[in-house]
């Protein structure tokens, strides 16, 4: 069975999670559809191409990931893609949210999707035009595409900062209140302490290592430097918000 993995800033409260769903069954119904997330910071192109990577970990061999972070949908400039990356599908827009994975894979094959529905709203590409494709990747219908050259065809737009390996920012904040920042395990010391905002946080192994009320910083599960406080909504609590800065500063000497 293959598995068809949704990454999205669409939202749960809307309609439009709910319609991919009715596209992909009817197209593809023995596929497994998985909501990794929906939540991803709206328009956010470059915090959602940070993330994708770490994301898309530990999938079976051939799962078709549906990934749309569209603010500019309907530009006559923006090409719909398809992508093989390492041993996964990817389906998306050409807007910079797939230039960090690129960067990353060992093997990534790009092509342009020259497919279009009959009838397609300029304003839900991800409906019209996404789904149906993923839903091709997955039966393994054939699609009319056009492969890339990404050395002679600047073949992916790139977002901010995608020459670096992490970004010193706040990236996504979830239903908790830890905020994620795109900075990886391997870069800090646990001597260093950070500053996010007006806010200074020192690295403490989990949650019951810091006392009540106080901002520390860990290493959460995708391996990236998260900001929390015990039993608090942290960003809540502290005014974090997506896109505050982060940067290291000697920890103080007590």
């Amino acid at each position: 069975m293959v598995e068809i993995v949704l990454l999205t800033d669409f939202g749960t409260t809307d309609f439009y999670t709910g319609q991919i769903h009715a596209v992909l069954h009817r197209l593809c119904p023995k596929a497994r559809i998985i909501d990794l997330c929906h939540n991803l910071p709206a328009f956010d192109i470059q915090s959602a191409a940070f993330l994708l990577p770490e994301l898309i970990q530990d999938y079976p061999t051939d799962s078709v990931f549906f990934v749309v972070v569209d603010p500019g949908v309907g530009s006559s400039c923006q090409r719909p893609l398809v992508l093989r990356c390492d041993r996964y599908w990817l389906v998306g827009p050409d807007n910079g949210l797939f230039s960090v994975l690129q960067q990353r894979s060992s093997q990534f094959d790009c092509y342009e999707i020259n497919w279009r529905p009959e009838q397609m709203a300029t304003s839900f590409h991800g409906r019209d035009l996404y789904a149906p494709v993923a839903a091709g990747l997955a039966t393994g219908a054939h699609l009319p595409m056009q492969r890339l050259d990404l050395v002679l065809d600047p073949a992916l737009q790139q977002v901010s900062g995608v020459t670096l390996l992490d970004l010193w920012k706040v990236i996504y904040i979830d239903h908790y209140g830890n905020c994620i920042t795109g900075i990886h395990e391997d870069v800090l010391d646990s001597q260093v302490c950070l500053q996010v905002g007006r806010q200074v946080a020192c690295y403490r192994e989990s949650y019951y290592a810091a006392d009540s009320g106080q901002l520390f910083w860990h290493i959460n599960s995708l391996g990236l430097v998260e900001f929390s406080m015990p039993s608090a909504n942290t960003a809540n609590q502290v005014g974090i918000v997506i896109g505050d800065r982060v940067q290291d500063l000697p920890r103080p000497v007590t």
